[in-house]
């Protein structure tokens, strides 16, 4: 009897001494992580496509193939083109 007592003592002890390993690891590694990547998520908005620069004078705004935009449309101030569409060809004038 007191040998079944041992066990179940012993059993309760590992689990629970293994349940706070990886429950306190996690936090760790968690924390670690977001401090690693916190210099890459600074550098993120340089890695996204720059939107067309606006000319400084009046012009008109052409799309490359594949943008599904009107014609006759202005993109606005800091608009950025999705990330879905086709990279414009090399060389294309966004303005006219």
């Amino acid at each position: 009897m007191a040998t079944i007592g041992i066990v179940l003592l012993t059993v309760v002890v590992v689990g629970l001494g293994l349940w706070m390993v990886d429950t306190f690891a996690d936090r760790i590694l968690d924390r670690l992580f977001a401090l690693l990547a916190r210099p890459f998520r600074a550098l993120k908005n340089t890695w996204q496509r720059s939107a067309p620069a606006a000319p400084t004078t009046a012009g008109r705004f052409n799309a490359p193939p594949g943008w599904p935009i009107p014609a006759g449309w202005t993109p606005p101030q800091g608009w950025r083109p999705d990330p879905g569409w086709p990279p414009a060809p090399a060389g294309w004038q966004f303005w006219s």
